[in-house]
């Protein structure tokens, strides 16, 4: 099952061009960052499926959905784009971290996918903050919204592993992209609402998908686009992506040596995820 923790942007889809754009994914990533076709899902079933995850999904918002308690030793943290050590990182970070692992995810049924996806948004969490930071945008914007890029894909799996509960069947995994997909969106946004989230946080948590798409997308939203790709590309090393560096540079102005750092940082953030418990 890869439909959620390897699931990349939907934003950004290849196109035909003559050259690197710095809105386009350079073509050599392109299949790794865009989910591959699956099944054809009948149209009925989706239906049937979505009205049950639209009740699981209003029940689990009703549930103690709520900000983590340490929440501003985090923010913190991103907003002076601090570099994580895993030798020492900190007390206090540990604990916030823990706290946002253990409210979104934990997804009975699921949880090898969630604890990929929990690595992949602490390591784009940190990327797009380093970012931010390099471009003199908002690091703690971006690195919030990085961390909860896919707040709302983890509530739906979260709805999706209650009706599986209760009907006592795992959904097909094809069946599961198409419903997380549906209601990723209003449900990321109600967590930033449930969370008292600012406005650019919220903006940067939705647009990051859109940033190929929007006329003039938020620097914070970027980084965490981009972060999202220099991760995906680190994850796969030996494919070749010729084009990432300078679509990069053109679109919020990192030079190679700054994506290198970046990459640096993001590895020692992935580090300090596995331990956080």
């Amino acid at each position: 099952m890869t439909e959620l923790a390897d699931r990349p942007p939907t934003a950004g889809r290849p196109r035909p061009r003559a050259r690197a754009s710095a809105d386009v994914p350079p073509p050599g990533l392109a299949f790794v960052i865009h989910r591959q076709a699956g099944a054809a899902v009948p149209a009925a079933q989706i239906a049937e499926l979505a009205q049950s995850v639209d009740a699981a999904v209003t029940a689990r918002l009703a549930d103690a959905l709520q900000r983590p308690v340490h929440w501003r030793e985090l923010v913190d943290a991103l907003a002076l784009a601090r570099e994580l050590d895993p030798a020492k990182p900190g007390r206090e970070l540990l604990r916030a971290l823990g706290e946002v692992r253990r409210v979104l995810f934990t997804v009975p049924g699921h949880q090898r996918d969630c604890d990929r996806l929990w690595r992949e948004s602490v390591c784009i969490a940190w990327g797009a903050a380093a970012i931010a930071s390099l471009r003199r945008g908002s690091p703690g914007t971006a690195g919030i919204a990085g961390l909860l890029h896919r707040a709302g894909d983890l509530i739906v799996l979260l709805a999706i592993s209650d009706i599986e509960s209760q009907q006592g069947r795992v959904l097909e995994a094809a069946v599961r992209a198409v419903l997380i997909e549906q209601f990723e969106a209003p449900c990321g946004a109600e967590i930033a609402r449930r969370w008292k989230l600012s406005p650019p946080v919220s903006a940067a948590m939705q647009g990051w998908r859109r940033v190929t798409e929007a006329r003039s997308p938020s620097l914070e939203a970027q980084a965490v686009y981009f972060a999202t790709l220099l991760r995906a590309n680190s994850q796969h090393a030996g494919i070749s992506a010729p084009g990432l560096a300078h679509a990069a540079h053109q679109a919020v102005g990192l030079t190679v040596r700054e994506s290198v750092a970046v990459e640096d940082r993001m590895a020692a953030a992935g580090d300090v995820a596995e331990i956080v418990k």
